[in-house]
């Protein structure tokens, strides 16, 4: 019998024991093979470049940050390569947007093992990967906006951007303009900006009704243990 071809996956995770416990589970399975890690978005392009993984898992949050920016440039230059994310942020604040950068799937850091291995060949055969709930909340939102109606679609949080979404969440979790601008490193002004894009994009009139929507959304749909990002 011919050996079995394990596909190579490749992790882009800061968290050294996170990244240990997952590649020890690769490895006992028959047809993966943990390839390497890296631990910052810089390292990603030349490693994926040396090693030619099947699949990259990919952590949003680095040690040099936001890694979102760089899914698209792995999709142009590594057309052969599927893209996982697996984060500890909120699938239903960043998942659509991950997808639309041309991410092949979202799993969240608090999964079972046996749902990161499903999640892992699933992008490996081809498919894409979301929760149930998520690919569900998704299809109804392709249904209600595909069917007629007397009226236009109501807005909705997922027309975000990933950086709106963070500061609608942390606008939920109490948190003022100036913090919000020293947390995500931008100025209050910028931030003030994109609260009004926000209500623009929302619906809303006032701060006040943006406040009560962020409010209502942290409340209704983000999990309790959800952790902001440090």
């Amino acid at each position: 019998m011919e050996p079995v071809t394990r596909a190579k996956v490749l992790m882009a995770e800061d968290h050294a024991v996170v990244s240990e416990a997952l590649a020890r589970l690769i490895n006992r399975q028959k047809d993966l093979v943990f390839s390497n890690k890296v631990e910052s978005g810089v390292e990603v392009l030349p490693l994926v470049m040396a090693q030619d993984p099947d699949v990259i898992v990919l952590d949003l949050l680095l040690k040099d940050g936001d890694a979102t920016a760089m899914i698209p440039a792995l999709v142009s230059r590594f057309p052969k390569l599927r893209i996982l994310v697996f984060s500890q942020l909120d699938e239903i604040a960043y998942a659509e947007n991950v997808l639309k950068a041309g991410a092949h799937g979202f799993i969240n850091k608090q999964s079972t093992t046996k749902e990161i291995l499903t999640a892992i060949r699933t992008v490996l055969n081809g498919e894409i990967y979301l929760s149930r709930k998520m690919a569900s909340r998704l299809l109804h939102r392709f249904v209600e906006n595909t069917a007629p109606a007397a009226g236009s679609s109501p807005p909705s949080q997922l027309t975000l951007t990933r950086r709106e979404a963070q500061i609608l969440r942390l606008i939920g979790s109490g948190h003022k303009n100036g913090d919000i601008a020293n947390h995500l490193k931008l100025s209050v002004k910028t931030v003030e900006s994109h609260r009004e894009n926000m209500k623009r994009k929302l619906g809303l009139q006032s701060a006040a009704e943006l406040v009560q929507h962020a409010i209502e959304w942290v409340e209704s749909r983000v999990p309790d243990s959800l952790k902001l990002p440090e």
